[in-house]
């Protein structure tokens, strides 16, 4: 209900929700039986998903029988949707749903080394693309990360090993393996799985756990934190944590960027302060190119979203500026005087007088906490102060002359 209106008198009829951007700026959400965009207009429109039942497979996306739990938007713009049951499809270049991965209707672990369409799956909640093109799948209640190979189609257990849950039997695996090969490993009811950009592989396990497979192979234990769906950001890995969203940063430091009281309050105010309510299988995170974090506020029925969530400073960081010829650095450390990594800082110079031409009006520090512009005088006699500003607030405001 609400298709073609406002998205805030939509009425989502699921708890378990994921997002993801589309190239073109819009959201798309994966609600039950639909995946709807919502554009720049904040009108909600539906993008897949007849919602009756009807063919699920290679018919146009507009017209298929769909039940998304999850998103993954590749570079060339398909997109891969776990069924959140028995199966995983993919939106192809021409908009038509086609299967993927699994047998519809059956629920068991088989089928390694063949077809992956003759594949057993288990209650997949999540899918997802690495660098090559090769398909990855949250096996969630066989308890493994499944891979299905870009050239070749056939299927492989990428991860887990041990007994499988069966049917709707979350959280009866078990973790074990840290420092060993992944293949070896005991992974419990994997159900998210992101990538960072130096391609290890992030895995949201249902006790609470997130472990982390280097390219190599080698599994451990990131952080311990509740966690669905997983998103990589601005060196940062951020999820829907049950009762608040956690953003972690490269050496697994948690921060919180919500109350840790359960609810549902807050909007229009600062997220530190706001409640939030998710706590199924399923609840979606994505960050665009400005650092705004949006995610899916399940169990209160909602998409919620935190302006620079994603790029915020961490509480008592510190900003620094220098200017050397036409560039102009900013330095954030955190309150141990350590780089932060992943924080916006937006410049501002005067608008008249002696001043100078912003290569951009933000930047976002590196790994070494450093930010940095250009700035191209405009000739004009005189001195000016290039403005820095930490975005979070408790930063200091630091000036550059030029």
């Amino acid at each position: 209900r609400g298709e073609g209106g406002p998205a805030t008198a939509a009425a989502f009829i699921t708890a378990n929700l994921d997002i993801r951007f589309l190239a073109t700026g819009e959201l798309l959400i994966a609600d039950n039986s639909r995946i709807c965009s919502l554009g720049a207009d904040r009108r909600l429109r539906r993008f897949a998903g007849s919602g009756v039942f009807g063919p699920g497979i290679d018919v146009p996306a507009l017209k298929a029988s769909i039940a998304p739990a999850s998103l993954f938007v590749a570079n060339e713009g398909t997109i891969d949707f776990a069924g959140g049951s028995l199966a995983v499809f993919r939106i192809d270049s021409a908009g038509i749903v086609r299967h993927t991965a699994g047998r519809v209707a059956v629920c068991d672990y088989s089928g390694d080394g063949g077809d992956a369409l003759s594949a057993g799956l288990c209650q997949t909640w999540d899918a997802l693309r690495d660098a090559g093109g090769n398909l990855l799948i949250a096996d969630s209640n066989n308890n493994r990360i499944r891979r299905v190979d870009a050239g070749t189609g056939v299927i492989s257990t990428f991860a887990g090993s041990g007994p499988v849950n069966g049917l709707e039997r979350y959280g009866a695996g078990s973790t074990c393996g840290d420092g060993g090969q992944a293949a070896s490993a005991c992974i419990n009811t994997p159900y998210g799985l992101t990538y960072d950009d130096a391609s290890n592989l992030y895995v949201c396990e249902n006790e609470g756990r997130i472990r982390r497979i280097s390219p190599s192979g080698v599994i451990g234990t990131f952080a311990e934190e509740h966690c669905t769906k997983l998103a990589w950001a601005f060196g940062h890995l951020i999820t829907v944590a049950g009762d608040h969203i956690a953003k972690i940063s490269r050496s697994g430091e948690v921060a919180s960027l919500t109350s840790r009281n359960i609810g549902f309050s807050g909007d229009g105010g600062p997220a530190t302060a706001a409640r939030i309510f998710a706590l199924k299988q399923s609840h979606g995170v994505a960050i665009d190119g400005d650092g705004n974090l949006f995610f899916a506020d399940g169990d209160n029925l909602r998409i919620r979203a935190i302006r620079y969530g994603a790029v915020l400073a961490p509480a008592g960081a510190t900003i620094q500026a220098t200017a050397s010829g036409s560039t102009i650095r900013a330095i954030v450390s955190d309150a141990t005087g350590h780089a932060a990594e992943g924080v916006r800082v937006d410049f501002a110079a005067p608008s008249s007088g002696a001043s100078c031409t912003l290569s951009a009006p933000f930047a976002i520090t590196d790994a070494n906490g450093t930010a940095a512009v250009t700035c191209v005088s405009n000739c004009a006699p005189g001195t000016y102060s290039v403005t820095l500003t930490n975005g979070a607030g408790p930063c200091r405001r630091r000036s550059a002359r030029h």
